[in-house]
């Protein structure tokens, strides 16, 4: 091999080397802006919590409903004792806040336990992935297959009563759950619980 060919190939190697430190410097220290560590101070519900410093933070990948269900209290109940005055460390996915300022975040316990898991694994939360923030949604499949199997929170089965409202979109797990009671019900022709806001005939279509 010629002389000038081996320079050749050692300034070549050089340059990639340090490339590869340059970058992988870099991306280690975007690893440690996305992974924070707080304290949360109160539950504002089931997928809100506020922070020691007063910051708010909606967790990723999962929705709580609004309405009150019949295991709302003991969810809110076990969820504060979980994680108030506790250290948790979050992470950051693609968008740092939402329109409401709030900071979007996947959490975990100092135990490494994952709050999203908890709560959909007990049907206390829907999986429900908001693009762009969707990375780590995938690993909470399992828990909410788990958590329909069982019929746990908003998974128990709904008894189909149509003669008087009961029922609103944000008690239902799922729209195929949504759409089960509301063709029970007779659909758009009985749509007692107004299920079918628009009468296409689909009910709940902002479930997914």
């Amino acid at each position: 091999m010629k002389k000038g060919a081996i320079v050749a190939g050692g300034v070549a190697f050089i340059v990639i080397a340090t490339a590869l430190l340059i970058f992988g410097e870099r991306d280690s220290r975007q690893d440690v802006i996305r992974n924070e560590s707080a304290i949360v101070s109160r539950v504002i519900d089931l997928d809100t919590l506020e922070l020691a410093d007063g910051q708010r933070v909606r967790l990723l990948c999962v929705d709580a409903p609004e309405r009150e269900q019949p295991w709302t209290s003991r969810a809110e109940m076990q969820f504060r004792e979980m994680v108030v005055d506790k250290n948790l460390t979050l992470v950051r996915d693609i968008s740092d806040k939402d329109k409401y300022g709030r900071l979007l975040r996947f959490a975990y316990l100092e135990d490494g336990r994952s709050l999203q898991a908890w709560l959909v694994q007990n049907g206390f939360a829907r999986l429900k992935p908001y693009e762009p923030d969707t990375t780590h949604c995938s690993s909470l499949e399992a828990a909410w297959a788990k958590a329909a199997e069982q019929g746990r929170g908003i998974w128990a089965a709904k008894p189909p009563l149509c003669e008087k409202d009961i029922y609103e979109c944000d008690d239902f797990a799922t729209k195929a759950q949504a759409t089960l009671l509301f063709g029970t019900c007779g659909g758009t022709a009985n749509d007692v619980h107004k299920l079918d806001a628009d009468r296409d005939g689909i009910a709940c279509e902002e479930l997914s």
